[in-house]
Formats: C-alpha cells, structure tokens, sequence
C-alpha cells in the first residue's frame, strides 16, 4: 500500500470500520478486532495515544505509517490503513492474526528458536534500510502466526510517543538498550542499534542464557555464559557468540549490524552464511529534529566483484536496491552448506579513538573436553520424544500488545524437532597395566575407569545420550503390537527402521557408560558387517574399542546371566549368554561345571528360540507354537520378553473365533489342537474349548427353538415365543437370526398388548360386613392381551399391609378374610394387576386404598 509522507486528514474510524471487541488495552493505547465494511474481513485496529503535542506527532506518525506500508515481509503485518482519529488518536489498521506469543518457544530446541527468529532479523534490517526502527522488541511482541508459520513483529508505532526515562521500558525494561532508559534519552545516531540491542536480549530469553544481575550493557560488559549443550545443539556458536558479546555494549555505535545478526543466526543454524544479500541500514536517525531523511529506496549500486567479497559489512558498499533484495532467497529458506568467509567480529578498539573505545564483553563457553582418540564422524540424532524443557516465564502486561487471544497450539513449523549434532565421543579406557590380571578385570572397575575421567558437564552429557539410546534402541526393537483376535485378517505392522548405525554407536558408548553391558551388547551386535563396512575408519575403530571392553567383563557377566536366566526363566537374558559364549569362548573357559550344563541348555533354548522366529517369520503359526514348546519341556516356567508366543496364539484364538462364527466347531477345535499340545496352561484356553464344544451342542437345540418361536408368532402368541427364546443364549453362527426373530416377537407383542389390565368391583357389590362373620371381596380384571399377575394387599386398623390369596374363576378373583383378620374393624386394601408387558391397573393404592367396613345395628332374623 502507497502513501504520501504527510499530515493525514482526521477521520471518524466508525465510518469504515465497525468494532467488534477490545483484544488489548493499555496506558498507550488499545487494540480492537473489527470488521472493514467496505473491503470486508476481519482486521485488528490500533488506537494509539499521542504526546504533548498532537500537530507535530500527528505528522510523525503519519511519516512512520507511510513508511511502513510501503514495506512487504513476512515478519511485517500487513498494514492496510492508518491515520488520525478526530479525538487525537492515531490509528494502524492490520491484518487479522491468529497465534500466541514467541515466548512460548523458550527453552525448547535452540535451532527451532533462531530458525523462527532469523527472518525478524532479516525484517529489522529492512525496517533500518528504510530509516525506521522497531524500539518496542520484546517476547510479547513477537507472534506466531497460525494461519501462515511466520513470526510476526508487532508493537509498531508505540515507541513513537513513549516518554524518555526508566519507566519507558515498563515490566519489559530488560529487553530495552541503556540509551532507551536513560533519563534525557538522546535522538539515536544509529536507529537499528537499540533493535540490535533488543534482539540479543530476546535471544537469551529464549534460549534460557542466565544473565548476571546488574546492569546490561555496562562498560565493563556482563559475563554472560552460553550453555554446553548450544555448542552440541548447533552447528556453529562462535558467530552468535561474538554477536551477542558486541550486542550488549554500551556505546550503539559498537553494536554489530542486523546483517551481522542475520549471518550469525544462519551459521549457528546451517554452518553456511545467509543465502540473501545483506541490507543497508540507513545510518541517520529518521526522527531528528532537523528535517526527516528521505523515504524513497536506495539507488541500486553496483555489487563487488564475486572474486573479491569484502570482509567486513560496510556501510553503503555494494549493497542492492529494495526490489533487488525482495527478489533475492528468503533467509529462511534452506540453505546447502558451503564454504564460507569468516563472520566479521564487532569493531575492535584498534579502529576507534583509545580511550572512547572499550572493549566489547566476552561469553565465556566451557569447552568441550579434549580425548584422546580420533573424533567419531558427526551423525544427527533425531530430539528426543516429548523432551521435558522448563515452561517460560510468563510475562506481565506491559504497553506493547498481542493482536488475538493466545490459543493452544503451537506452529507446526516452529515445533518440528530438527535434527542434533552428535556430542563428543566418550573417552575409552586405556590399556590394562603390566601389574592388572590381563585375563579378567571386573566389570565395576572398569566402568570406573571408563567414568573417572570425565568432568562434570560431560557426564550431564553422557546421561542424556544414554536415555537418548535407551529410547532409540527400545524404539527399534521393540516387538510389534500382539494381532488382536477380528473377523478379517489383521494387517501386518510395519517394523520400525533401525536408526543409523552410527547413532547406535553412540548408543551403545551411553549404555556401557551408564554401566548397562546388555544394552551395549545389543546395541553392537544390532550393527551388521555391511554396516561397519558403511562407516569411517574411525568409528570402527570405536567399536573395536567397545568389544574389548565387553570381552573383559564377559566371564562375570555369562555366569550371572546363566544363573539368574535360569532362575527367572528370562529367555532374553538365556539367549545373550550364550551368544557371548560364541563370542567369548575364553569366558566359558572359566565356568564351573554346573553352570557349563546351564550354558548347553541356554544354548538349547536360544536354537529353539531362533526356528520359532524363523517359523513366525514364514507365517507358520503350528511350527512356531511347536517350538516354543519344546522350550516348555526344557525350561517349564520361562518367560518370553518378546510376546512371540503369545503373538501365535492370539492368531490361533482369532482364526478359531471366525470359524466358530461360521458353525464350523470340529474345524475350529482342530485349530485349537496345536495350541493345547505346545501350551496345554495357557490361561483361558480349556475355557474357550469347553465353550465352543457347548455352542457346538446348543447349536441344533436353539435351531428348534427358533422353530417354535417362529409357530408362536403365526399364532399370535408373542409371549409363548419369547419365553423360549430367553431360554437359550444364541450361538455365534445364529446370533443374527435369534435377534431378528426376539425384534419380531417384541413388536407383535406392542400391538396385541399395548393396554394395561383394567380392575373394578363386582357390579352391586357393597365393601361392609357383618360382625363375627367372614368379609368377602370380588372384583373383575381384565386385558387386551394377558394377564400375568394379581395381588391384593389389606390391612386391619393399626396394622401394616399384608399380601392376601385369591381364588380366579374367569375374570373374577374373589377373596376371603377371616374375622381373625379383621378383628371387626375397618380394612383398607387395594388391588394391582400387571399383564405380560410389564402394565399395571390398580383398584385403589398403597396411598389411597379403599375401604371394607363392619355393618352397624342389628340384623334382622
């Protein structure tokens, strides 16, 4: 969007734009959500407050506003409208975002940070090749945008009217440079260097850089240390090292530029320098007092010669034109690693006047610690699974703003975990001295040999790459999921791809590090010939190293795991013994003679182990179930850590399920069969052969039922049906048809019984009696269809009410109580009929029941 340099006409924003609701407000201004009447959508609107003066800052807001709608990039918001409202506000009309706050990130992957924060950098050096300045940076600023994968920077335009002084920074006083909090804040000779300023402070934010306490920026500089785990992390810290040593100075004049911000986040990423040319940035203020410097782009001047490329970033040197460089690769776009010339450091005191000129501040990194073998080659390893990473501080309101609500995702793009560099080879123990046993050295002396010399800082290394492994090698061998018991065939897992052989190299130095031999064990044997042949020299080496190792520590390690395999039934632990018998025939050379007969029947069991993987492999579930129980004959309780067995049965159980579904129970049971002669206690098994021989009889038994059910319900007689069919549980094979004909009975049922019973006294029939004598009750029930139950309840006054019998001719029910009932007093009673649906009729009720009372005078003779 064009717009002219000027004082804007005042404006009524309700004309065009209708608001909907406050997304923010603070001390210096409000963002609203609104619709835009005439170009339709939805926008954000930023109210901002002006200063003292309102002609003056009207037209420096107006020059800003300009000047930032003619700019395009991805961390800029589109900026579609501004101006000045009637009651002495400006306004910035922007697209609609939706995200949450770039403070979200902290502590997470180092290379997701820069990669999400390289093109801000790329999108300040624009704003300072134009004269501008961002001066409100800070976490709560920096959006990521949902809808896009891109980080926005927001806060534009506030820092225009902010008044000079400490509270000008507010609660976000940490991420603004020295000379922005200075009581008589000086108009900066060098926009972008607050930015700059900013911008490394943003950086260790993020990165969860411990920053000293005591002023940033001072002129001995703070010491600031980057953690061990960047140097891992990333590919090259060297360049962000010096950037953020200079960022911090307190001179803006010794600040690196966005450019060298730029580079330095590229190199950390990819080792490669920034694929984009650099950006001029304007070096006069654009908010003098003197007179604003001009808008327009730089004219395009001719670039060096590629022969000679210059070695530091000077001003105005071959720098392109604004278009030149919106056509150029975008700075996040992946980058091909190549040689590169060396980041330029920050301006030493050499080059500037002796006394004026400090030095910058120095980041101290720990360095990594030296070994003496050959380095392993570099290998990525993938992050780990869900790492922990502590949650970020959050942050308090504050005069800068979020355009929509934080949501609950985080950008998929920011979120990717990218690959990590391998860390430093572990230190391998030096030969065994003259005056060690050169036969057997103990396994606890030498992990403490191995672990003794590493400091501190790699040993925190050693235990994240050994819980790195742990879930790399569980990942990989882990056994499939069991084949769950369904009508159609199961579809076959799809194993998992074992990780490089390198990573599993390093797995392994974790796992022995750690003091897990079985882990080591696995993780090298799980490299193949071709693999080794695969890898640098030096890594082969590392492997030669690791054996030996373990070749020393394998007599201990055969004779426990043959005892405790044996006393566990831990087929795992049976199988690598004697595997490490194959390998180590000197450590079976040591065994006493009892644990030599367990090594023959380890050995025994591990060739059975391996004909049952090969059965499963070809898909002969019988031979593998054969197997496996050979190896209960030999080890009786043993436990298979795999679930191979179990696996083979459960498809056995599923084949015979469908079978059975299909009345072919001979053929299921003889499925069966190979399952009850391997594993005859496998727990459910005589259960489900006891039913299936059930089903099998019940077959025929519920086939004539249906039958007669069936009859009933030509005849009209729904309940007749229904009683024998709850007789029976159906089958398998006739579940569809005993379903089909209980709906059918049930709603014949609803039609010829969709009354209840109805209950009344006998015609002419009077509730007294005579004293001393029986009273008779007679009442006449009937219903539409059948009914099933009657029962009459009385009571003698100051009793409880007591079921009474009856006697039924037809319709009517008749019933006699004896004058030790009613001890010649009032009876209360009541009737309640039910029919074979479940409907009731009452004559009377528990709470209004009907009265039998004794005559009163005398009889006549």
């Amino acid at each position: 969007m064009e717009a002219e340099v000027g004082m804007s006409p005042l404006r009524e924003i309700t004309e065009r734009y209708r608001l909907e609701k406050i997304v923010k407000s603070t001390r210096s201004g409000s963002v609203l959500r609104a619709t835009d009447a005439l170009g339709g959508g939805t926008v954000a609107v930023k109210l901002v407050a002006l200063g003292a003066d309102p002609a003056a800052d009207g037209e420096r807001f107006s020059r800003f506003a300009g000047a930032l709608a003619a700019l395009e990039h991805p961390s800029l918001p589109v900026l579609r409208d501004f101006g000045l409202t009637t009651d002495g506000s400006a306004f910035l009309v922007m697209e609609h975002l939706e995200g949450r706050s770039v403070a979200t990130l902290a502590g997470t992957d180092p290379k997701r940070i820069l990669t999400a924060l390289a093109p801000v950098a790329e999108g300040l050096a624009l704003l300072a090749s134009r004269g501008l300045s961002h001066g409100n940076l800070s976490p709560d600023n920096l959006f990521l945008d949902t809808g896009r994968g891109e980080v926005k920077m927001l806060g534009l335009g506030t820092a225009l009217f902010r008044i000079p002084g400490p509270a000008a920074g507010g609660d976000n006083a940490r991420f603004r440079a020295p000379e922005e909090l200075a009581a008589q804040a000086p108009a900066p000779a060098i926009p972008a260097a607050a930015d700059v300023y900013s911008f490394a402070a943003v950086l260790c934010y993020l990165l969860e850089v411990a920053l000293p306490s005591g002023e940033l920026g001072a002129a001995e500089g703070p010491e600031v240390s980057l953690p061990l785990s960047l140097a891992f992390q990333l590919e090259d810290v060297e360049p962000l090292r010096r950037f953020l040593a200079a960022a911090f100075s307190r001179r803006p004049e010794e600040r690196p530029s966005l450019n060298d911000a730029r580079e330095a986040l590229q190199r950390a990423i990819h080792g490669a320098p920034a694929a984009a040319p650099t950006i001029e940035e304007t070096r006069p203020a654009f908010f003098p007092d003197e007179p604003v410097v001009s808008l327009a782009p730089p004219d395009p001047v001719q670039p060096p010669a590629a022969a000679a490329p210059p070695a530091a970033l000077a001003e105005g040197d071959g720098l392109p034109s604004l278009d030149e460089w919106m056509a150029a690769p975008a700075l996040s776009s992946p980058i091909e690693a190549s040689p590169a010339p060396p980041l330029p450091s920050p301006p030493s005191a050499a080059a500037a006047p002796p006394a004026a000129t400090p030095p910058p501040p120095k980041i101290a990194i720990p360095e990594p610690p030296k070994v003496a073998i050959p380095e392993p080659p570099k290998v990525a390893i993938p992050a780990p699974i869900n790492p922990i990473v502590p949650a970020p501080a959050a942050l308090p309101e504050e005069d800068d703003e979020l355009l929509t609500p934080i949501t609950d995702d985080i950008l998929e793009a920011m979120t990717s975990p990218p690959p990590k560099p391998a860390p430093p080879p572990l230190p391998v123990p030096v030969a065994a001295s003259e005056a060690e046993p050169a036969a057997l050295v103990g396994a606890a002396a030498w992990k403490a040999r191995l672990l003794k010399p590493v400091p501190l800082a790699v040993a925190g290394a050693v235990l994240l790459l050994a819980v790195l492994g742990s879930v790399l090698w569980s990942r990989s061998a882990a056994p499939p999921p069991a084949v769950a018991a369904a009508p159609a065939a199961p579809p076959k897992p799809v194993p998992l791809p074992p990780p490089p052989p390198a990573e599993r190299l390093l797995a392994a130095e974790a796992a022995l590090a750690a003091g897990n031999d079985h882990d080591a064990l696995l993780a090298l044997r799980s490299i193949t010939p071709a693999e080794q042949r695969s890898l640098p020299a030096d890594a082969c080496r590392q492997i030669q190293s690791l054996e030996e190792i373990l070749a020393l520590t394998a007599p201990a390690r055969l004779a426990a795991d043959l005892q405790n395999g044996w006393k566990a039934g831990n087929l795992d632990l049976l199988r690598m013994a004697a595997r490490d018998a194959i390998d180590q025939p000197g450590a079976v050379a040591v065994l006493p003679a009892a644990a030599r007969d367990t090594l023959d029947r380890a050995r025994r069991a591990s060739e059975l182990y391996d004909l049952a993987e090969a059965a499963a492999r070809k898909g002969d579930t019988p031979g593998t179930l054969e197997h496996f129980g050979e190896l209960g004959h030999l080890i009786p309780s043993f436990h298979d850590g795999s679930g191979l067995r179990e696996k083979a049965a459960a498809a056995v159980d599923a084949e015979a399920a469908r079978l059975v579904k299909d009345a072919r129970y001979e053929e299921a049971l003889a499925k069966l069969e190979p399952l009850r002669q391997s594993w005859p206690d496998r727990p459910g098994l005589k259960a489900e052969v006891d039913t299936i021989r059930d089903q099998e009889k019940n077959e025929q038994t519920l086939v004539n039922l249906l039958a007669e059910a069936d009859n009933a319900e030509k005849r009209r007689k729904p309940d007749e049906g229904i009683d024998l069919l709850k007789k029976v549980k159906p089958t398998p094979h006739l579940e569809a048809p005993y379903a089909a004909e209980m709906t059918r009975l049930q709603a014949l049922l609803e039609r010829v019984d969709g009354r209840p019973p109805t209950v009344e006294m006998r015609d002419g029939y009077v509730l007294d009696y005579d004293r001393g004598t029986v009273a008779n009750l007679s009442f006449r029930i009937r219903d539409d269809y059948k009914v099933t139950d009657v029962k009459v309840f009385a009571r003698a006054s100051g009793g409880r009410m007591v079921e009474l019998p009856y006697k039924k001719d037809g319709f009517v029910y008749d019933v006699a109580i004896d004058p030790s009932f009613h001890q010649n007093g009032t009876v209360d009673f009541y009737v309640v009929a039910s029919d074979y649906s479940g409907h009731e009729g009452t004559l009377g009720s528990k709470e209004k029941p009907l009265q039998l009372k004794r005559r009163k005078g005398f009889r006549e003779s």
